[in-house]
Parts: structure tokens; C-alpha cells; sequence
């Protein structure tokens, strides 16, 4: 690791005026002496700042400096000693450069800086692999009002998948989709359905063409992809062999946080997704992005189920604030949220609620 010196650098200021609320907002330490620290600080952390006036009331919490994530809010350390020397406390999980503040009776103080490591945009996944999801939804004309689809799942003995079995609501005889991989290519063929095949040209692994056609029709979308790093950038290229469309993705600190659809004959963003974060792991064999957002992303559904378009999001997301421009309606805003029902580190359902509307995912495992 190459030692570079991180500064925890004093942002208090005093301010000498005899207003009185100006003198309520002074920092109340005293003799404020803060550590130096040659490398990021880890979580886990027990460090010290020495100062005089630190009280039981006393808490200190960590804000990010700078976060293109919506939602990220403060956390708060464990404080383990207070005297009339200072304050001990544990750091939290947070990563990058965060403020530190200091709070206590109803007020805040930022104390200064402290840069911590970045946190690692791999995440390691669960050996279990996913063998069935039973989508779940409200559906009036369905029996007892929910419709189910159901997906089930087979692999090759890399962990690939190999087929994919969809039963629909109502349907009783199921339409497969196979797989066939070679080192530059991936081939889906649909038995049944529309009789697609998507073909997608790898580059060490990743995307970097794909195509879709129909044996009964002569319509086509093709794409190229574009990586940033690691990460999908932006995927560009024609749907239904004549209208342009651009994709665009946004990754900070490993998460997914936007995506834009933008039709360019029309210069519109008919789809912008700003993505808010919890900690829950998208750690499964699948890259659940692929399953729960599918009808998120518009040209690809299943985009992200075949571990093809780079490093996964770490994340699976809380919230999801969706806005655009439709044909017929115009502008339109709603929010999705998402909850994970975990036993055994292993995520058994996850329910979305869309503007009201429910669904869920009951997923199962392998033995």
C-alpha cells in the first residue's frame, strides 16, 4: 500500500462577537488536538481526539463530503471513553472522506476531516445457487387476485446458466431459453415464444455487441457496449432495425446510482432511474439486478442476469426514484422501494412496492 499521509485536519473556527447566538454556536473543546494518520482508517478503528469540554451528552457521527448517492446519512460511532482529556470511539462503516461532527444537546459542531479506505467494489458471492423464483403480483383477473410467474434455473458446471424455464401466469405449458457459450460469444435461443436469438460477442468476458432476431420476423435491435473501467458506461445502437436509443450508467464507489434512457430521434430521457442504497448485499450467484429491475431497464431486460456486463452493483437497492416522458402522459415521477427477506445470509424474498402497486420474489436454492 503506498503510504500517503491523510491529514484528520481541524475545521473549527471561533467567532468573537458579542451576540449571544453567535456565541451559543462556538465549538465547546477546548485545546482540540487532532490525530495525523499516514493511512486511510479502516472501520473498526479505536481513535482518540483530545480536547477539554467532551461530555456524556457528547456523540460523533460521520457525514460524506462528497456523495453522488441520495440518501446516504449520517452514521454514528461508538463512543467507548469520554474524560476530561478527550474522546475514544470505534469508527463506523464508512468509506471515503467524511466529515466528523460532533453533536450533542440538539446542536452540531464539524470537528474537522478524516479520510478512510475506499470500500471494495467486489463482493463475495454466496455458493448457493438459485434454483426457482415465483414472481408474485396483483392481478384482478388472476386467480385470488395475484398472478405468478415462475422461473426456473439450471447451470453448466462453471456456474453459467444453461436454460431457463418461464411458466406464465395462466400458461400451463412453459418456453425455455438455452445458452451456448464459446470463449467470444453467447448465444440465447428461445424454444417457444417468439423464437428469438440474442447473440451477444464477448471481449475477456464482457459485452461488447449484441444483436436480437426473430426467425418469422425481419426486424432486429443491436447495440454496442461501452465500459468505464469495469463498469457498464453506456449501451448504444437501434431497436426494432431502425430507431436509436442510448443507455447510459452511472457507478460511484461500486454501486449502480443512475440510469438514463434517452431516445435520440426525439432528444428525450424517457427513463432517468436515481438509485438509493442500504446494505443489503447483491451477493447471490445471480445478479438479482437482472431479475427485480428487469422491467427497469428497457432495451435488455434481462441485462445483468448472465455476468457479462462487468463488476455487479455491491448493493441491492432501497429505493428507486423513477421519472421521464411517456408518449401519450407526458412527464411522469413515481418512487419504487425494496425490502429483502434474508435467513441464513441467503435473500428469500424480495418485495417491491411500485407507487402502491406490489410484487415479489420468492427465490429458492439448490441443495
Amino acid at each position: 500500500m503506498r503510504k500517503l499521509l491523510f491529514l484528520f485536519t481541524m475545521l473549527a473556527f471561533f467567532i468573537t462577537c458579542s451576540d449571544d447566538d453567535d456565541k451559543d454556536n462556538e465549538l465547546p473543546i477546548k485545546g482540540l488536538e487532532i490525530p495525523k494518520f499516514e493511512n486511510p482508517v479502516k472501520p473498526g478503528e479505536s481513535i482518540t481526539i483530545k480536547g477539554a469540554g467532551f461530555t456524556d451528552a457528547s456523540e460523533i457521527w460521520f457525514r460524506q463530503i462528497i456523495s453522488k448517492t441520495a440518501g446516504n446519512g449520517d452514521v454514528k460511532a461508538v463512543v467507548t471513553d469520554v474524560n476530561s482529556t478527550g474522546i475514544t470511539f470505534t469508527t463506523p462503516e464508512v468509506y471515503g472522506n467524511q466529515s466528523v461532527l460532533l453533536k450533542e444537546n440538539s446542536k452540531e459542531y464539524e470537528l474537522g476531516e478524516m479520510t478512510f479506505e475506499e470500500k471494495s467494489s467486489d463482493v463475495e458471492i454466496l455458493p448457493k445457487k438459485i434454483s426457482k423464483i415465483i414472481e408474485s403480483f396483483e392481478d384482478e383477473d388472476a386467480l385470488k387476485g395475484i398472478g405468478k410467474n415462475i422461473y426456473e434455473f439450471s447451470y453448466d458446471d462453471k456456474g453459467r446458466i444453461v436454460s431457463l424455464k418461464v411458466t406464465e401466469d395462466g400458461e400451463t405449458e412453459p418456453y425455455m431459453s438455452t445458452c451456448t457459450y464459446s470463449s467470444n460469444q453467447l448465444i440465447i435461443k428461445e424454444i417457444g415464444g417468439n423464437k428469438q436469438t440474442e447473440t451477444y460477442t464477448l471481449e475477456n468476458g464482457k459485452a461488447k455487441h449484441y444483436k436480437k432476431t426473430y426467425p418469422i420476423y425481419e426486424e432486429f435491435d443491436e447495440f454496442a457496449f461501452e465500459y468505464g473501467g469495469d463498469y457498464l458506461s453506456q449501451i448504444k445502437g437501434i431497436i426494432e432495425s431502425e430507431y436509436p436509443t442510448t443507455e447510459n450508467f452511472i457507478y460511484v464507489g461500486g454501486k449502480l446510482t443512475q440510469y438514463k434512457w434517452i431516445d435520440e430521434e426525439f432528444d428525450n430521457v424517457y427513463a432517468l432511474l436515481d438509485f438509493t442504497y442500504d446494505q443489503q448485499l447483491n451477493n447471490l450467484n445471480l445478479d438479482l439486478f437482472g431479475i427485480i429491475l428487469a422491467d427497469y431497464f428497457e432495451n435488455i431486460e434481462d441485462l445483468f442476469l448472465y455476468d457479462i456486463t462487468g463488476k455487479r452493483s455491491v448493493y441491492l437497492p432501497e429505493k428507486v426514484k423513477v421519472s421521464g416522458i411517456d408518449d401519450e402522459d407526458g412527464k411522469y415521477e413515481y418512487s419504487v422501494s425494496f425490502k429483502y427477506e434474508v435467513k441464513d445470509n441467503y435473500i428469500t424474498k424480495a418485495i417491491i412496492d411500485e407507487d402502491g402497486e406490489k410484487y415479489e420474489y420468492e427465490i429458492f436454492y439448490e441443495n
